[in-house]
């Protein structure tokens, strides 16, 4: 013969256990909420946001610039005029942007560009700007500085994902990454695109006059090298400061 108390009993056990089970659901959506929106430390809270705990300290990231996935040295440059440089800092070409770790606090940090006037990793300078792309639209994203005169050179290298041919599963989808240049003259508002070639880039610079030419030709010059590059446009400025 049953006892009548055991049927109550394991229906308490089993509504406790219930609630038990919701309230740890309950508690961990909650902390994965509070990861994604935890600021790193009085100062900074406006220029880098922590992200949730998935992102692990070597997650492999495509390189970009030759960057390899690692922190590296890197310095904040604000918008205010202030800086930080306590930081290792990696650039995550997937999601275009900087990521970096603090030595004043755990974790791993997005850096928000919204106050980050130029970012430094090693020996290289990083700006974020709205520019003209490929397609004539406006658009935002990561810049490398490869010329800092009146005139600026940038380079900018995207992800591109594209569906592949069609196999046993369906299409297999691959990626490709766009490779360009940007030139930013005084008075302009954007970056805008330009092929590395001598119609293009005298286009770009809106520069008639044969002094220009004459210089590129007599130093022997290439318009598709970006090292001679950065010296056609720094003479080109000091063209246009001349006729001033």
């Amino acid at each position: 013969m049953k006892k009548p108390g055991n049927k109550i009993h394991y229906k308490q056990l089993f509504n406790g256990i219930t609630v038990l089970f919701a309230l740890l659901v309950f508690l961990q959506l909650n902390l994965s909420a509070q990861q994604e929106r935890i600021y790193i430390g009085s100062g900074l809270s406006t220029i880098m946001i922590k992200t949730s705990g998935h992102y692990k300290q070597n997650t492999n990231y495509d390189s970009f610039w030759n960057m390899d996935s690692d922190f590296k040295y890197g310095i904040l440059y604000l918008i205010n005029g202030d800086s930080t440089d306590n930081l290792g800092v990696r650039y995550n070409i997937t999601r275009d942007r900087f990521e970096a770790i603090s030595d004043t606090a755990e974790g791993i940090y997005i850096i928000s560009p919204d106050n980050v006037k130029r970012i430094t990793r090693m020996s290289e300078t990083f700006v974020f700007s709205k520019y003209i792309n490929s397609k004539g639209v406006l658009a935002k994203g990561y810049f490398k500085l490869i010329y800092d005169g009146d005139t600026k050179l940038y380079y900018r290298k995207s992800e591109i994902h594209k569906e592949g041919k069609h196999g046993a599963f369906g299409y297999n989808p691959y990626k490709t990454f766009d490779t360009d240049y940007y030139i930013k003259k005084p008075g302009e508002q954007y970056p805008a695109i330009v092929k590395k070639r001598k119609k293009y880039i005298l286009e770009a610079l809106a520069y008639k006059g044969p002094k220009l030419e004459v210089y590129v030709q007599k130093n022997g010059l290439r318009y598709t090298n970006v090292n001679d590059l950065k010296i056609i446009i720094a003479y080109y400025d000091h063209l246009m400061n001349e006729k001033q």
